[in-house]
């Protein structure tokens, strides 16, 4: 398939990918001049009804998509009876690769790519369009931090796919509830889905996992997820109160729209920013309740009173008395109750009452001067260390509470204390061509400077090392990486050999770190070993170090038969075998 090419326009150049039912390869579209993705159908599935019709429907599908943040649709065709969609190719990154090196991402760079997904969603549900495999794998990131949704092959499906099979459930760690049970799917499940992915960035975990799809669908269905906070600390209240709503498995309590989970996004990058909790449902009050049915003994009792022959006057007068007597005693007590709750609540304001400080701003500050001005406030302090490029090392990145904030004394102000600008670990680059080493220190950030070096071993153009060393840990924008380049086998100029004795020519090759090759015999009247000949670097040539040289020596006389007249410029036919090793 590399370098074949499709209707005559798309030429095939690598593959990049392989999922389930496809391959995706790198294409360069010849009419257009630009670089394409090329996804064809697998060979064992092209004459499988449920995959040729899934993969018409991601077509379809994507062809009605135009937005910034979901991956172009090109064109679609066939090649041989195989289909294959062409879309736009994208120099980046998966999502899922990001995490798998970098989690968990930095709050505000997780909470930044949820809203562009945001984004995506919200035109693809516009456009009456439920991606249903929203995860990191279908989320590329190109170099300048632009996200990129892609893979819509289960876009809109319906009722194609179990648990078991996972045609339509088979990430399942990223599926909602109704995927997971099987009912109706909107847009919502898509925002669940999401949630995953956020949580997952923020955590470097997956919120639920198991042994078998069935096991974690059935945690989506049943378990609360652990929160974000628990594992990472840097998980701001805002944040989580987003993850709350977004994995909710009650709908009504889950966003309704990707437009409503980007606003609550907004708000967790904005300073002092509050997101609300699920809202929550209470029970329906008029559901129908059971009541306990009454004993036997109850129905048609009859009900005793007392006689009027018994004094009726008497039991009056002694009533009021009895009845005098405890409104006395009650409002007695109640005087002595007041009095008393006046009593401790003056005690327990003078004593209890926590008073109120302003929080000192401290961002900015060194670590250890935010400390001491926290703790002169009467504050609590909780630190975090986090890297940042921009707020040199030691120093205060953010807070929480703000400062200028009128808080309780003994209140608990987190700082987050920056480490330097985020590192990464040098790979291995020997043996690298130069195009290719250049490109990934570029891709890492990391400057570097090229230093060419002859040798003998290592091609032209090939890495032979490189400063630092691979897997030492640098620093963007503090670091230049020497890559010392071969600029192949050193070159040498040729000397004449000519006239001089073969023990004498043998020395000077050795001195130039070549090599003697082949020794010839030449009739000749010059004086037995003289050199007459030098192959195959004549003087002048250049000449790699480490080269052999073969040469030709007087054998010190003319056979009779045979006049000699100057040098010879081959090697004699006549003679028999003149070679002297």
């Amino acid at each position: 398939m590399i370098g074949h090419v499709l209707n005559g326009r798309y030429q095939v150049i690598k593959r990049i990918g392989s999922g389930g039912m496809a391959t995706v390869y790198q294409g360069l579209d010849l009419q257009e001049l630009r670089f394409v993705s090329i996804k064809m159908l697998k060979e064992q599935f092209v004459h499988d009804e449920a995959f040729t019709r899934r993969f018409q429907r991601e077509a379809e599908a994507v062809s009605r998509l135009s937005h910034p943040n979901i991956v172009q649709f090109y064109d679609i065709g066939q090649e041989n009876g195989v289909p294959y969609i062409v879309m736009e190719y994208v120099e980046g990154e998966s999502l899922k690769e990001k995490i798998s090196r970098q989690a968990p991402l930095p709050v505000e760079e997780a909470v930044r790519i949820a809203m562009q997904i945001c984004d995506a969603l919200a035109y693809a549900h516009r456009q009456q369009i439920v991606h249903r495999d929203i995860k990191p794998h279908n989320v590329l990131i190109t170099d300048d931090g632009q996200v990129k949704v892609t893979d819509f092959g289960i876009a809109q499906a319906s009722s194609e796919a179990t648990i078991t099979h996972g045609t339509v459930l088979g990430s399942v760690h990223y599926c909602s509830p109704e995927q997971a049970k099987g009912a109706i799917v909107t847009g919502q499940s898509d925002l669940y889905s999401l949630g995953v992915v956020l949580y997952e960035m923020v955590t470097g975990e997956l919120p639920f996992s198991g042994d078998t799809p069935v096991t974690v669908a059935l945690k989506h269905l049943q378990e609360p997820y652990p929160p974000a906070y628990e594992k990472n600390r840097l998980v701001p209240r805002s944040l989580e109160n987003v993850l709350a709503r977004a994995l909710a498995k009650d709908l009504r309590q889950r966003y309704q729209t990707a437009e409503q989970m980007r606003d609550d996004l907004a708000l967790v990058l904005q300073p002092g920013g509050e997101v609300a909790p699920p809202p929550a449902f209470s029970e329906d009050e008029q559901a129908t309740r059971l009541m306990p049915s009454l004993p036997k003994s109850y129905v048609g009792a009859p009900e005793e009173r007392p006689s009027d022959e018994e004094g009726t006057g008497s039991a009056e007068s002694s009533s009021r008395r009895r009845v005098k007597r405890r409104m006395t005693v009650f409002l007695s007590v109640l005087a002595v109750l007041v009095l008393l709750g006046g009593w401790g609540w003056h005690q327990l304001q003078a004593k209890w009452v926590v008073p109120e400080v302003v929080t000192p701003d401290v961002v900015g500050l060194p670590a250890e001067e935010a400390v001491r001005l926290l703790t002169e406030a009467g504050l609590n302090v909780e630190r975090f260390e986090v890297e940042n490029e921009l707020v040199p090392a030691g120093h205060v990145v953010r807070q929480d509470p703000p400062g200028q904030l009128k808080v309780k004394s003994n209140r608990t102000v987190r700082i987050w204390v920056s480490t330097g600008p985020p590192s990464v670990v040098l790979p291995a680059l020997e043996g690298s061509s130069r195009q290719e080493a250049a490109a990934e220190l570029e891709n890492l950030g990391l400057a570097y400077e090229i230093i060419e070096e002859y040798s003998q071993r290592v091609p032209k153009g090939y890495v032979i090392r490189h400063e630092p060393a691979a897997r030492s840990t640098v620093i963007p924008g503090q670091t230049t990486v020497k890559l010392v380049v071969s600029a192949g086998p050193e070159m040498l100029t040729m000397i004449n050999l000519r006239g001089l004795s073969l023990k004498e020519a043998e020395a000077r090759l050795l001195e130039m770190e070549l090599s003697l090759g082949r020794v010839y015999t030449q009739a000749s009247t010059a004086a037995q070993g003289t050199v007459l000949r030098q192959f195959p670097y004549e003087p002048g040539d250049p000449v790699p170090v480490g080269a052999s040289v073969d040469l030709w020596v007087s054998s010190g006389k003319v056979p009779e038969d045979e006049q000699f007249d100057g040098l010879q410029d081959e090697l004699p036919e006549s003679g028999g075998d003149n070679s002297l090793d």
